[in-house]
């Protein structure tokens, strides 16, 4: 964000900047974006209609009660919202394979209502380590799900038709963070210096990974709720247990909630629930953005109008945030 703005022209530039405050705070320190809004020194626009889902639909209903703390007022119908109750967090893992695999078997029959493909389902949990997180739920899915990949002979650990995720940009190579693709094969012709081949969707051609990059590479059957922000799946897979009472809060719950579009599907014990409605994501975050943009404010002739923008262009917002219609 500093090299952002040290390359903007004032007198040319105008920064807009989009997101979801209710969403996860950096993995770093501070809380930028939400200490802008907080500021008031900046014209803020809040987009009120939901997009991605119909406007009855419970999967923003129960993120939305998620983040008001009210875990006893979400509602499941086994349609939009499904909750499986399971104590045990060693058992967790056979239960979201035999989601994916219902609905799998349900694509097969031509149910097109509860029927997806494995690339419409995504698995997320809070955290990699334990017997639900990310790295053991790779395990188990890749098992089941892709048991008859060839194993590559130059990258070790990764199969044909693996369902992976890139981690980093390499605007050289053609993928972003978070870009998601299948491996389907190697490309050995230069043995010194050997290539993965990725199908992502949307590229003409499969992305080469040599092994220099390979730790942009991961196994994606099951990602980290942080790395799912920014994307959406048909149906989302959830656990909610106390094994990571540590990770839970509301904003972490109603980040994972908001990923799914036509379901979502959480698994755990309410105590796990209880648990992530209690807590708030930025909880303990000491910032001073907000304060410096205040006090910046105070001095401005202006009231706080920023240099090159004109008064009649924030007419109307300043009584704080509008709403208006659109959401992502």
């Amino acid at each position: 964000m500093s090299e952002l703005l040290k390359r903007t022209e004032p007198d040319r530039t105008r920064l807009i900047l989009v997101g979801d405050k209710n969403q996860l705070p950096p993995v770093g320190a501070g809380r930028p974006f939400q200490d802008i809004i907080e500021s008031n020194f900046f014209p803020v626009f809040t987009l009120t209609k939901i997009m991605r889902t119909d406007d009855d639909s419970l999967i923003p209903i129960n993120a939305n009660k998620v983040l008001a703390g009210d875990h006893q007022g979400m509602d499941f119908d086994g349609i939009q919202m499904n909750w499986e109750s399971e104590k045990e967090a060693d058992s967790i893992p056979a239960i979201f394979v035999e989601v994916i695999e219902d609905s799998l078997i349900n694509k097969s029959k031509g149910n097109e209502e509860t029927g997806l493909l494995l690339e419409e389902i995504q698995v997320l949990s809070p955290q990699r380590k334990g017997p639900i997180g990310t790295t053991e739920l790779n395990i188990v899915l890749r098992a089941r799900f892709n048991k008859n990949g060839t194993p590559l002979t130059k990258f070790n650990n990764f199969r044909t038709n693996d369902k992976v995720i890139l981690v980093h940009n390499n605007y050289e190579a053609g993928y972003m963070n978070g870009d998601q693709g299948y491996i389907t094969g190697e490309d050995l012709t230069n043995l010194k210096r050997p290539l993965m081949l990725i199908n992502v969707a949307g590229t003409d051609e499969p992305i080469k990974i040599d092994r220099d990059s390979i730790y942009d590479v991961e196994l994606a059957y099951a990602i980290t709720i942080h790395k799912s922000q920014g994307s959406e799946w048909k149906k989302v897979i959830m656990p909610v247990h106390p094994a990571h009472s540590f990770m839970l809060s509301r904003n972490l719950v109603y980040t994972g909630i908001t990923r799914g579009r036509y379901n979502v599907t959480l698994i755990g014990t309410h105590a796990g629930l209880q648990t992530a409605c209690r807590k708030s994501g930025d909880s303990g975050r000491y910032t001073w953005l907000s304060d410096l943009y205040k006090s910046y404010g105070s001095e401005e002739e202006d009231e706080g109008i920023p240099d090159g923008v004109e008064e009649e262009q924030i007419e109307g917002l300043d009584e704080g945030p509008s709403d208006i219609e659109g959401y992502e």
